[in-house]
């Protein structure tokens, strides 16, 4: 490589490094909102198990079920992956009953799960 002689060897290093940190600050790191969010899933229904996915690692959740008029609340830690598991032994759910779940992080993770009656509750349809 030809240096011109109003740049002394000393200062290429330095160019080098200034060209290495430009790089690295162009490519666009992943934003947070990229991200999936958290999310539930009912794992049984007699009793009702919840299994959360995607929270902060160890992060305290607050998860309150809402079924049949009653309102139960439990209060768990997610692992350090961001899941969790809570069965909740009072709350039993028939195949159509509606009920709403929320598990809200201490650290700002929510998720929402609601019972889908027009997909569980559809009537039979009887042979033709």
């Amino acid at each position: 490589m030809t240096v011109p002689a109003h740049l002394s060897r000393a200062t290429l290093p330095g160019v080098r490094r200034l060209a290495l940190l430009l790089t690295i600050l162009a490519v666009p790191a992943v934003p947070a909102a990229a991200a999936s969010p958290p999310a539930l899933r009912a794992v049984t229904m007699e009793p009702l198990a919840v299994h959360g996915v995607r929270f902060r690692p160890a992060e305290r959740i607050t998860v309150r079920v809402a079924a049949g008029g009653s309102v139960r609340v439990h209060v768990i830690r997610a692992t350090a992956s961001g899941s969790f598991t809570t069965t909740f032994t009072a709350v039993t759910l028939e195949r159509c009953a509606p009920y709403f779940v929320t598990a809200r992080g201490a650290r700002g993770s929510v998720a929402v799960l609601r019972s889908s009656p027009f997909r569980q509750c559809a009537p039979l349809r009887a042979p033709s």
